[in-house]
């Protein structure tokens, strides 16, 4: 049990540690001369009777109060101790004899605890007044009241905020990565976020700017790795960003009891990340990923479970003063709150301070953007792009290209895949088209993009990226009064007031059928599937089969045959609504090799034809597609507007 072992220490203390005189060692307690000297068990007994227990289960060598990190857990024994011994030596040999000791980590663990020791003496103001009255030299069998008067420090809980001295937020990388606090970089695999981290290693070690053009302080770098090689990855792109090498310490992995090679584990081993920052003097220390370094009991998708892990790291960032940078893979969901796309569980971006995002650029598939997720103690820092090119030795360089609009939101809502993309069009021309004639009905228009086939997550893209606004109108404060509405951007509602009327009168319904009549008869398109139907064999519109063929192509007659005319084309794309209807509006509003594939294939498919072999039929396409009179009725180009 762990009192009787306490007690039975103790004892043993009692019996062979002569009591000592008093002497000073420098140290002033609070309201009280020099501190006197107690033997150590007279300073184990009085720290063991604090009433919360916390001094009792460190010297048993419990370690539930700081999560298991074994370095913290010695920082705040240190730290208790000292309000009641100002004696190092002492401190050490209580230590020593303590659940706390490792024998085969004592050369670390002796060179840290006079850290600690060096830190209590700095930090610690509370001290414990002794005398012979206040305590008594025997087992805990004191009374009530006796213990009572000598409950120790943890008596009075809390700071009062006017003991506390404001500090200043220290920046590693202003607004974006925060000294002595854990920070986070999140991206799919494959887009550049260990080349990133690289680069910034490297202009820390060296002192260059940022890519921003902002200072930065040089100093060392302490660098974890589980999925790069150090010689023929980590090193080449290090050498290629203009870094130092002398001033960057590696560490993934350390003997285990039987001298093979383990991963390092967090928080297990922060002692021995603790001792490569006291080696190279670093202020950035890069985990890449995470979870390779967390412990196969830790489950990373529990809240619980991440936050255990990560607080003695935190407690080491604040420590050590060094910005803690840790990588992470996106997990496998699409759009949303950019805060819920990593892998794991919340609570790792809830530890960070500040989060960047790696993502490919929308526009440019050669090009990554970084852009901030979360900034807790600044304003968030501009999106930067960055491209990765090849140095002559083949080794991976990051090329920063200046600053862009683009956030976080808007790029993890940007889709990922040409089926994607099309879907999206599709969500979109829709929405313009309901909305075209103002408000409409919430309700109304997901029960209209349901019918469409549009999925209601695509249609939430397609209102984020139209920027379609969300209006309720009704009574205010009356439950049910009202109804939500949208509409699109800089269409407002019509206020009748200040119409001007017309100078002439519409047609009347005869003159309408006369008009309609007129327009059949020349051939001119009529507003009515019939008539649009019909179209096809209004005009000189079949064309010699050699119109699809490329200049310079050739082609047997059975190709050329298989191939679409232009009729054909026409056909698809001037019926409204259709599926190369939609495509059209695509292409015409932006056109692009991958808006003119999904048009082409979008009307091979509704002919029935082979779309994996679209390439034949672009010619004709877009010859169809760039002619007006192609174009449906409700086409909202520049040509037909």
């Amino acid at each position: 049990m762990i009192r009787d072992r306490t007690e039975e220490l103790v004892r043993l203390h009692f019996e062979h540690t002569p009591r000592e005189e008093p002497s000073s060692n420098g140290h002033k307690p609070s309201g009280a001369g020099a501190a006197p000297r107690k033997s150590d068990g007279e300073v184990i007994e009085k720290a063991c009777a604090e009433r919360n227990g916390k001094f009792e289960r460190l010297w048993s060598g419990d370690l539930s109060d700081y999560e298991g990190d074994h370095s913290s857990a010695d920082d705040g024994f240190v730290h208790k101790l000292w309000s009641y011994t100002q004696d190092a030596e002492q401190v050490k040999r209580i230590h020593a004899a303590s659940g706390l000791h490792r024998p085969e980590k004592s050369g670390l663990r002796a060179d840290y605890l006079r850290r600690s020791i060096d830190r209590a003496a700095k930090n610690v103001t509370w001290f414990y007044e002794w005398s012979e009255e206040a305590f008594k030299i025997g087992p805990k069998s004191a009374s009530k009241d006796s213990q009572d008067a000598s409950a120790g420090p943890d008596c009075v809980h809390g700071v009062l905020l006017s003991e506390v001295v404001p500090e200043r937020v220290r920046w590693l990388w202003k607004s974006r990565i925060v000294l002595g606090k854990l920070n986070l970089v999140d991206g799919d695999p494959g887009l550049g976020k260990s080349a990133v981290t690289i680069d910034l290693a490297a202009r820390v070690s060296a002192g260059k700017p940022w890519p921003d053009g902002s200072e930065c302080e040089s100093g060392g770098v302490v660098v974890l790795s589980a999925e790069d090689g150090l010689a023929d990855t980590i090193r080449p792109r290090f050498d290629a960003a203009g870094g130092d090498p002398s001033r960057v310490v590696a560490v993934s992995t350390v003997p285990d009891e039987e001298g093979n090679e383990r991963q390092l584990s967090i928080p297990g081993d922060l002692h021995i990340i603790e001792a490569a920052i006291e080696r190279v003097g670093a202020v950035l220390v890069i985990i890449d990923p995470l979870m390779a370094f967390l412990p196969g009991e830790v489950n990373s998708h529990r809240d619980q479970d991440v936050r255990r892990a990560l607080a003695p790291l935190a407690r080491l960032a604040e420590r050590t003063g060094a910005a803690v940078v840790v990588v992470r893979h996106l997990n496998k969901a699409t759009g949303g709150n950019a805060l819920y796309r990593g892998g794991g569980s919340i609570g790792i971006v809830g530890a960070a301070r500040s989060g960047l995002l790696v993502a490919k650029h929308p526009e440019d598939d050669n090009r990554r953007v970084l852009a901030g997720i979360k900034s807790n103690l600044a304003a968030p820092a501009p999106s930067l792009v960055f491209s990765l090119s090849s140095t002559e030795s083949g080794a991976v360089r990051v090329d920063w290209k200046g600053e862009t609009p683009l956030d976080a939101s808007a790029l993890l809502s940007a889709p990922t895949d040409h089926e994607e993309r099309s879907a999206l069009s599709e969500a979109q021309e829709l929405l313009r088209e309901v909305l075209s004639d103002g408000p409409q009905p919430a309700s109304d228009v997901r029960r209209e993009a349901d019918s469409a086939g549009v999925a209601k997550r695509t249609l939430d893209r397609a209102r984020q990226s139209l920027g379609v606004l969300s209006e309720r109108e009704g009574e205010a404060g009356k439950r049910g009064g009202g109804k939500w509405t949208w509409r699109l951007p800089g269409i407002k509602v019509a206020n009748p007031e200040g119409w001007r009327t017309k100078s002439h009168t519409d047609r009347t319904d005869g003159e309408k059928s006369s008009y309609l009549s007129q327009n059949g008869q020349s051939g001119l398109r009529m507003p009515s599937d019939e008539g649009v139907k019909s179209a096809k064999e209004v005009g000189a519109l079949n064309q010699p089969l050699s119109m699809s063929l490329h200049p310079g192509e050739s082609a047997t007659l059975a190709e050329l045959k298989a191939r679409l005319s232009a009729a054909d084309v026409r056909a698809e794309i001037i019926r409204a609504k259709s599926g190369p209807a939609l495509a059209l509006g695509s292409y015409l509003e932006k056109p692009t090799e991958e808006r003119l594939e999904w048009l082409t294939k979008a009307v091979l498919k509704i002919r029935g034809m082979d779309t994996a072999d679209w390439r034949p039929h672009a010619g004709v396409v877009t010859a169809a597609a760039e002619d007006p009179s192609n174009h449906p009725l409700d086409c909202g180009c520049e040509e037909c507007a």
